[in-house]
Parts: C-alpha cells; sequence; structure tokens
C-alpha cells in the first residue's frame, strides 16, 4: 500500500472520530460499536505518532495533572463504575486532542474543521427535510411545537455545534479573500440553523464570541492604535461582563426562558 494510501486511510479516520465527538443520533448498538472502535483507533493512531504525542503531552504538565486527578478520581467517588467511564472517556479524548495537535499543523486543523463542521451542517439539515421525525422531533417537554435536531442527539447539542460553525465560517470569511463567498453562504446556513434549533444558551454563548472575531485584525494595527483599541476592547467587555452578572437572573430566566441550569 502506497503512503498516498495509508495517509487517505488515517485522514478519514481522523476525520470519523471528529465527527463521532461532534455526536450524532445513533440506536444504542451501533453507538456501543463506535465507540469501541473509537478505543481502538485513537491508540493505533497515536503509535503512528508517538514521539510527536510524547514531547505535545509533555508540554502540558497542568493538562496531565488534570487528566490524572479525574482517572484517581475513581477511589474517592461514590459511583465508581459511572466515574471510570467518564475517566475513561475524558483519557481518550484528550489523547486524540494531544494527536491532532502533534499531527496536523494550525492550518490544517483549520481546514479539517471547515470540512467537519460543513459537512455536519449540510447533512443535519438534510437529515431534516427527508426524515423530519428523526431531524425535527417534536418536543412535548419545551412547551409543543418542533425544533430543528439534525443528525445530533438533542437540539441543544446541534445549537452548540452550529454556534462554533457560524463562527469558524465568519472567522474565515473576514479573513480569507479565497474562499470568502463560501464561507459567508455556510456561516449563513449554520446561523438559519442554530435559530431553528431554539437552542437560546448557544445563541447567546455566539452573540459574546462575535467581540472575538475584530482580535486578529487589532494585533496587527500599528502600536498606538493597538493600545488604544486594545483599551476600548477591555472597557466595553468589562462593562458587558458587568452588566451580564448583575442581570443574570433576568437574562438566563426573562429573556432565554431557562433556568440557571440551562436544562432546557
Amino acid at each position: 500500500m502506497s503512503q498516498q494510501s495509508l495517509r487517505n486511510i488515517e485522514l478519514g479516520i481522523t476525520f470519523f472520530l471528529c465527527t463521532f465527538y461532534l455526536g450524532i443520533n445513533l440506536p444504542g448498538p451501533i453507538s456501543i460499536v463506535l465507540i469501541l472502535l473509537n478505543y481502538i483507533a485513537i491508540p493505533l493512531l497515536i503509535l503512528t505518532q508517538w514521539r510527536s504525542c510524547v514531547y505535545v503531552a509533555t508540554r502540558d504538565i497542568v493538562l496531565l495533572v488534570t487528566v490524572g486527578i479525574t482517572v484517581v478520581s475513581v477511589l474517592w467517588s461514590t459511583n465508581p463504575g459511572e466515574t471510570l467511564a467518564s475517566s475513561r472517556a475524558i483519557v481518550f479524548s484528550t489523547a486524540f486532542g494531544i494527536y491532532l495537535a502533534s499531527r496536523y499543523t494550525p492550518k490544517e486543523q483549520l481546514k479539517l474543521c471547515a470540512y467537519l463542521f460543513g459537512a455536519y451542517t449540510l447533512i443535519s439539515l438534510i437529515v431534516a427535510l427527508l426524515l423530519p421525525s428523526y431531524g425535527l422531533p417534536y418536543r412535548i417537554h419545551d412547551g409543543g411545537g418542533v425544533a430543528l435536531q439534525g443528525i445530533a442527539k438533542h437540539k441543544n447539542q446541534l445549537a452548540a455545534v452550529m454556534a462554533m460553525t457560524t463562527l469558524l465560517f465568519l472567522d474565515i470569511s473576514f479573513y480569507s479573500r479565497k474562499y470568502r463567498g463560501k464561507s459567508a453562504f455556510i456561516a449563513i446556513v449554520a446561523f438559519a440553523a442554530l435559530i431553528l434549533s431554539k437552542g437560546k444558551g448557544s445563541l447567546a454563548v455566539f452573540i459574546g464570541m462575535l467581540c472575538l472575531l475584530p482580535l486578529y485584525k487589532i494585533v496587527k494595527v500599528e502600536y498606538r492604535l493597538k493600545t488604544f483599541l486594545g483599551i476600548c476592547a477591555f472597557l466595553i467587555s468589562a462593562a458587558m461582563t458587568t452588566i451580564t452578572l448583575v442581570n443574570l437572573n433576568f437574562i438566563i430566566v426573562d429573556l432565554l426562558g431557562k433556568d440557571l441550569k440551562f436544562s432546557g
């Protein structure tokens, strides 16, 4: 088998694992099989880049200590079985993140995310149109009506992915002339999906994160102007944070229509 074929297989496995971690609503037996494949594939991927993975992992001792605490927490847990399962998931997801950081450059990671989130968005909309009982379920506990769920396990999960997708493609459309039109189109589609999912919490996070988009331009401007814009951005952020914290109960309960646990 040629080197390019092995590279394509590795990239396909990586894309599949990324999709798995985004979350897909599948029957129980299929989900179990995919979880088992996940536990097999990640160690194999790390073995192909084990030197780089070790180097990247040892650059962040705090991360390793945090993961280690989650593993040993099973010793004092009141529910060791559930804690062990959660710890295993954290270890494997962290290991996969280390592999991505060591295997792909930031530009390659951005390209992978663009394909991943773009495909997830389009497939979710297609599934909702072709299989409305699956992608547009009727939600009794949300006061009736339908909400876009797509291929996600829950509407809030889809909303979170769509918020990230919109921000990603807005960022690409702002700073990449080559893909500006396509990126803007996908950003609009993803934002529409975010609205249709009725995920108010993710919508609020998306609006807050919009403030970070101009930071790249601020960093590249002349020093004095950069300082002035940085101070303005800090003051505006501080004011918005203060207003949000003071009116947190009103924003969450009255405007978003949720309880303080964000369970809806």
